[in-house]
């Protein structure tokens, strides 16, 4: 872990930044936890940016996930928290249609199907 600190600050510079994007936090177990704070706390390029997304709903207080926000948030680590809300039928659709360029009316009954599958 202190060894993947130490490539983010040599490969992250003001001329190539790095981002670092990791999706569905909640389910992360207790290694992939210990490597994110591993790499906030050896990371102290400037040029690095973690992004992390995660279903707040899906995250209970005892869950480790849980203890590792609450840790962070006591670290001289900035954070940003941007709550989203689930995106509506018509914007599925519109995405959808814009992705694989067909006219909404073609993709309507796909984004039904799509947006009942992921709620």
């Amino acid at each position: 872990d202190f060894l993947f600190g130490l490539m983010i600050s040599a490969i992250a510079t003001p001329s190539q930044p790095l981002v670092l994007f990791l999706d569905d936090l909640q389910w992360a177990d207790i290694t992939s936890i210990s490597f994110m704070k591993s790499v906030l706390k050896n990371s102290e390029s400037k040029c690095f940016l973690f992004i992390g997304s995660y279903r707040n709903d899906q995250s209970s207080d005892g869950h480790p996930f849980a203890e590792f926000l609450s840790d962070i948030s006591t670290r001289n680590i900035p954070v940003t928290k941007i709550a989203l809300d689930n995106i509506c039928r018509g914007d599925v659709n519109d995405l959808i249609s814009d992705v694989i360029c067909m006219p909404k009316s073609q993709t309507k009954s796909l984004s039904d199907i799509v947006y009942q599958k992921t709620g």
